[in-house]
C-alpha cells in the first residue's frame, strides 16, 4: 500500500501520519466522515495479525479517538472498527460518521457492511486477538450478512431500497 510506505507523496488522501499508523480519507467514503487507519508496517491480512500487535491495534484506536473527538460537534456519532471481510489488503480499520450521508452509499452491500455485525467493533476485534491470539473470520458467514434485507440502524424498519432508505 502506497499511502503506508510513502504517506508524505499522497497529501490530497492521507489526513495525518506518524512512525507507526497513517490516516487517509476513504477513497469512496460512505458518510459525511469515513477515515481507514491503517499501520505503516504493511500487514496483509488478519491471518497476519499477532498477538504483540495488540499496542499496534490500541495506536490506531488512540487515532481514530482522536479524529472523533475533533470532529464530534453537533449530533455527529461515529462507529470505529473492521470490516470482518476486508476489501483490501493492508489491515485497515475504519472510523466512520454514522449519518451514513455520501453520494458513494448506493448499494445494499455498502449499507450492511457498516450495519451489520459484518463490521466487527474495534473492542470485539481486540478482544479477539487478545483471548485467541489470532483473529478469523468464516468469510462465506459474513458475505451473507451482505445479502442481509435492508434495514435502518436507527429504529430497525425494513426498507425495500437505498433510495427508500436514504429518504426514510
Amino acid at each position: 500500500i502506497p499511502y503506508c510506505l510513502f504517506p508524505e507523496k499522497y497529501p490530497e488522501t492521507v489526513v495525518e501520519y506518524d512512525d507507526d499508523v497513517v490516516v487517509i480519507v476513504d477513497k469512496y467514503p460512505k458518510a459525511k466522515y469515513h477515515w481507514l487507519i491503517m499501520p505503516r508496517r504493511i500487514i496483509a491480512c488478519f491471518r497476519s495479525i499477532k498477538h504483540d500487535d495488540l499496542s499496534l491495534l490500541d495506536l490506531l484506536k488512540d487515532k481514530a479517538d482522536s479524529l472523533v473527538a475533533s470532529h464530534s460537534q453537533g449530533n455527529n456519532k461515529f462507529q470505529i472498527g473492521f470490516h470482518a471481510v476486508p476489501s483490501m489488503r493492508q489491515l485497515h480499520m475504519h472510523c466512520i460518521s454514522r449519518d451514513f450521508i455520501s453520494p458513494a452509499l448506493k448499494v445494499k452491500k455498502h449499507w450492511n457492511s457498516f450495519t451489520t455485525s459484518f463490521f466487527i467493533p474495534f473492542d470485539q476485534f481486540r478482544e479477539m486477538l487478545a483471548t485467541n491470539h489470532s483473529v478469523q473470520f468464516d468469510n462465506d458467514e459474513y458475505e451473507e450478512k451482505l445479502k442481509a434485507p435492508l434495514k435502518c440502524h436507527k429504529c430497525n424498519t425494513i426498507l425495500t431500497n437505498m433510495p427508500e432508505l436514504k429518504k426514510h
